[in-house]
């Protein structure tokens, strides 16, 4: 899931896409790889440890086997996503600077000058003597390597975040903001309702950005009942909130409330996203 395939589901990835950047990918496996050659040194194994008990909840969701990779049930193993691909830059900018210090195995080098000189010593004798301009031109060296590193992730990461990703979610349209917003243009004054339909939206979401209304809130309706709420029941105001293809539920409505009033409510493209009726019993 962060190197290959990764979640499927629209509404937090974009589906299939691996999780990590194209850098992060490749520094994650350098990482592990590390982690588990030395995997006695230091907390090394709890970074093991911690990854692959924080991946269980996916591992063992078989009672859904399409939700596996699982990006949600694996929020648990970001720190340790996190800390591999950083261990790796790290250990590799370690080598980089001792290479750039003149610090040669094998060699006899003179530190504390500008420039290096390295002796090489073949069969106890001089063979040849190399000058490495050391620190002088290897911290730009290493600060230009991190430069392009991050360009490229720059590069193959704003258009998952900014252009795929959000054509997943209609361009930004909040069905959930925008069912809390209608929810609370009549609260005080009567009730709210929902029609739920599949995949469609998410409850729990709505609740939390109610302002107005008690956060507590549930009158979901899987369908609508001539002998039940909001079709009966006592006098007073009501909103129910249907999908725009339950044409059966909204002909009900008109039928039973033919006073009532229906509002479209349309994401940035112009479709229908849902329909509000306000009747009054």
């Amino acid at each position: 899931m962060f190197n290959y395939r990764g979640d499927g589901v629209a509404g937090v990835n974009v589906p299939w896409l691996r999780e990590l950047g194209f850098i992060t990918a490749m520094l994650f496996v350098l990482g592990l790889g590390y982690l588990l050659w030395r995997w006695r040194r230091g907390y090394n194994l709890t970074v093991l440890v911690a990854l692959g008990v924080m991946l269980l909840p996916t591992i063992l969701s078989l009672a859904f086997p399409h939700e596996v990779p699982s990006a949600n049930r694996t929020i648990g193993a970001l720190p340790a996503v996190v800390l591999i691909p950083a261990l790796a830059l790290t250990l590799l900018r370690r080598q980089f600077s001792a290479f750039g210090a003149g610090d040669v195995r094998g060699a006899r080098d003179v530190r504390g000058a500008r420039d290096v000189r390295i002796t090489l010593m073949v069969d106890g004798t001089t063979a040849r003597e190399w000058r490495w301009p050391g620190m002088r031109i290897g911290r730009p060296l290493l600060l230009s390597a991190l430069a392009l590193a991050l360009g490229v992730e720059a590069r193959s990461v704003y258009p998952t975040y900014f252009r795929d990703y959000v054509a997943h979610l209609d361009g930004n349209y909040s069905i959930s903001l925008e069912m809390a917003r209608a929810i609370d243009d009549i609260a005080g004054d009567g009730q709210a309702y929902i029609l739920v339909a599949a995949y469609w939206y998410d409850g729990n979401a709505v609740r939390a950005q109610l302002r107005h209304t008690d956060p507590d809130w549930r009158n979901e309706l899987l369908e609508l009942h001539p002998d039940q709420p909001p079709l009966a029941g006592p006098k007073g105001k009501f909103v129910v909130i249907v999908h725009p293809q339950a044409t059966d539920a909204l002909e009900l409505l008109r039928r039973t409330f033919p006073r009532g009033m229906e509002f479209r409510h349309t994401k940035d493209d112009g479709s229908v996203s849902f329909i509000t009726f306000y009747g009054e019993r």
